[in-house]
């Protein structure tokens, strides 16, 4: 482990049965998630390559081509088992097991990823389910809201809804707990962006007082479980 690194934490954190770690690791969208025997990074950007190496990725999810959300060089260094991505990234990604996803398909597996549309202005952006196990978790990426959302909360249950509140077109706190509200999700996590997360976890009190904000500081880990 690389010394003070954004993953100390997330690390050492031990894993078992039907149970997830998980922590943000820039302003934007990247989340590392932990199962008992897998590890998922998504977008990674704004991030060492000893920091990344040091988390050994089994799977990398890439959601679109903007340069805050997909590294080449870096995809390239890290050489994870799996890279799934949006079809435009896909073809040019040299080498290893590398998935093309368009919304509405999936890939099987102990860890299954599902595609989901994403409104946002790239060229064929995703954003992501991932069933661990009983454990649902939508990441909304940066998109904005869409009616859709609402289908993509009854279709699949998430118990976690990683929410997009600012640096990215059409998305706010008072937008965030508006999707919220559409998944309606046990936890929400806010992220991409600075500022706002307590006016996100005062506007989702107001629309979707059942659901937990959880509010991560950049390499903090947060666990769940079924249990």
């Amino acid at each position: 482990m690389p010394q003070n690194s954004i993953f100390d934490e997330f690390g050492s954190q031990e894993v078992e049965g039907d149970s997830i770690a998980l922590t943000w690791f820039n302003d934007y969208s990247g989340f590392a998630i932990k199962t008992a025997r897998e590890t998922i990074l998504i977008d990674p950007y704004d991030i060492s390559e000893e920091d990344v190496v040091s988390i050994e990725p089994d799977i990398v999810l890439v959601s679109h081509e903007h340069p805050d959300h997909y590294n080449k060089k870096l995809l390239s260094k890290i050489a994870p088992k799996m890279v799934i991505a949006p079809p435009n990234i896909a073809k040019k990604l040299k080498g290893g097991d590398v998935r093309a996803l368009s919304p509405g398909e999936s890939i099987d597996g102990e860890i299954k990823i599902f595609a989901e549309k994403a409104v946002h202005p790239a060229m064929s952006p995703l954003t992501f389910v991932i069933r661990i196990g009983e454990i649902v978790l939508y990441h909304m990426i940066d998109s904005m809201n869409f009616d859709e959302l609402k289908d993509i909360g009854k279709k699949y249950g998430p118990d976690i809804a990683i929410i997009p509140i600012g640096i990215a077109p059409g998305t706010s706190p008072d937008k965030g707990a508006k999707a919220v509200e559409m998944l309606s999700p046990k936890v929400a996590i806010p992220s991409h962006s600075k500022k706002g997360f307590e006016k996100f976890e005062d506007a989702v009190g107001t629309v979707k007082p059942d659901t937990d904000v959880v509010i991560l500081r950049k390499g903090e880990v947060y666990t769940y479980s079924k249990r």
